[in-house]
């Protein structure tokens, strides 16, 4: 789909949206257009609201230009000559981009003789080389995303080969809005959506974040670890971060005793480099040590991350962030990662720490940041490493990739027991005791519905075994199974057992 397409094509259509959004609107101020990983997106400053609802009209002007076989020209005029071109159009947000531009000549291009931009390029030759171009989203931004600079519209949008390809495209967004984890919730008894649009987990879906979380602390051998439970919510990292360190003073007398290792188990309301996890639950690994020792044992602890999230079959990349990539820890992270056959890209950012960002990407282009690793300098000679797994979006990504039919591992039910009246409820239970004692999920359903009414219920939540007991399975120590739904007959409790066994592979 979007994938074939080339950077300058995506390049090319941020311009010609720029373009129609300046013929749509009056007093248009443009700001910075640039590619993204799966599409582009342009900033303006318009007079009036842009909606949703809008984006058709823009969507169909676009079109028109590119019908329009426009040529794009590269201009250069002097750094002086620019601004007062800009600023003569009003554009003060570009005039205010070539000031900080050092060149005293600088580049622009034009789309046919309508539309000039400040651009380096590059582009296709004309407009009905760009392919097909939808319009996805629109979010409030600021210059420079600065909170302190004037409000902008963002409007985001994607560029296909063919039309062939936008259609696809359209109807895997059609599935996703019946297959999107609130819906999956929903109909799979995971979870309720309250008021303010945030989720609540119900009893089923929280034995699968617990199934989460074993497997991670699993991972790390948690008997070597402090737990931490902080009952206050962090609005971002650097207050949790400050909080943990006057937690590890106080517990500790001097920070020569290393090695110190905790989980802090916490709430974050937002995380600063991303617009789209506003709130989520942070399972955190930390090791705090001198240096030498924490580079010694990297490997092992993001071995650890690795095999977790290996054991959930989750194919991931990272974006590790650093101010250089020669400094020791950005370096050996990325060895680590090559090692272990992992895509990585390297991001130099103004940033004293050094971070990686753990992300997959969907059948749907969407993508999910599931975990990071920091590196952080306490003072000389310390080092805090942190394995911090957000476990909330790990459990939303795993239930949309499954599309709510988790695998046995984590399936919060393995059985549900049907008695087929009062009568039964005892041997019921004596049942379900010796199926947990087995290490499976089971649970008796002795609710005042009638039988029908049960298996209906099992089979809509797609519990994979269903037994049924009353007098003829409780005189022969037996069960009658559904599966499929379709009768399988009656089973002993050895045979039940050997066939969950043999099917759940546990």
């Amino acid at each position: 789909m979007a994938g074939n397409v080339s950077d300058a094509q995506k390049h090319s259509a941020a311009h010609v949206l720029a373009m129609a959004v300046s013929r749509l609107y009056d007093n248009v101020k443009i700001g910075v257009g640039p590619v993204t990983r799966d599409g582009f997106y342009y900033d303006f400053d318009l007079d009036e609201e842009i909606k949703i609802e809008d984006l058709p009209k823009i969507e169909a002007e676009i079109n028109k230009i590119i019908q329009s076989n426009l040529k794009f020209q590269q201009v250069s005029l002097q750094r002086d000559q620019a601004i007062n071109l800009l600023l003569q159009r009003g554009q003060i947000y570009k005039a205010e981009l070539v000031r900080l531009i050092p060149d005293q000549e600088v580049s622009f291009f034009k789309t046919g003789d309508e539309f000039i931009d400040l651009c380096r390029g590059p582009h296709i030759s004309s407009t009905n080389q760009i392919g097909v171009v939808t319009l996805t989203k629109i979010e409030p931004t600021f210059w420079n995303e600065d909170p302190n600079r004037p409000k902008m519209t963002r409007i985001y949008g994607k560029v296909f080969r063919t039309l062939e390809d936008l259609m696809e495209y359209k109807k895997l967004q059609e599935d996703l809005k019946e297959k999107n984890f609130l819906n999956l919730s929903a109909k799979y008894h995971y979870g309720i959506i309250d008021k303010e649009n945030d989720l609540i987990l119900t009893e089923r879906g929280t034995v699968i974040y617990k199934k989460i979380d074993q497997i991670f602390k699993g991972a790390f051998d948690v008997s070597k670890f402090k737990e931490i439970h902080l009952t206050k919510s962090f609005s971002n990292e650097l207050e949790l971060d400050s909080v943990f360190y006057s937690l590890v003073k106080f517990d500790n007398a001097s920070f020569r005793d290393f090695p110190y290792r905790y989980i802090l188990n916490t709430n974050l309301s937002s995380l600063s480099f991303s617009k789209f996890i506003k709130r989520l639950e942070v399972l955190s690994f930390r090791y705090l040590d001198n240096d030498l020792d924490i580079a010694q044992g990297l490997g092992d602890q993001i071995s650890n991350m690795i095999e977790a999230l290996k054991a959930l079959e989750i194919d991931f990349v990272a974006d590790i962030y650093s101010m250089d990539f020669e400094e020791s820890f950005a370096k050996q992270i990325s060895s680590i990662l090559q090692r272990n056959i992992i895509s990585h890209n390297k991001v130099i950012k103004e940033t004293k720490d050094v971070y990686a960002f753990i992300k997959v990407e969907d059948k749907y282009e969407k993508e999910w940041i599931l975990a990071d690793i920091k590196v952080h300098t306490v003072k000389q000679g310390l080092t805090c490493v942190q394995y911090n797994i957000y476990l909330t979006e790990l459990w939303k990504y795993l239930l949309e990739r499954h599309e709510g039919l988790m695998p046995d591992y984590l399936n919060p039910i393995d059985v549900v027991c049907i008695p087929i009246n009062k009568r039964y409820y005892d041997y019921a239970q004596k049942v379900v005791d010796l199926l947990n004692e087995q290490g499976f999920s089971a649970f008796v359903n002795n609710r005042s519905q009638s039988l029908n009414r049960k298996i209906w219920s099992a089979e809509k939540l797609k519990i994979p075994f269903q037994i049924i007991v009353g007098q003829k399975e409780e005189a022969n120590t037996s069960v009658s199974l559904r599966e499929g739904g379709a009768d399988s007959g009656l089973l002993s409790l050895e045979s039940l057992i050997n066939k969950i066994h043999e099917s759940l592979r546990r």
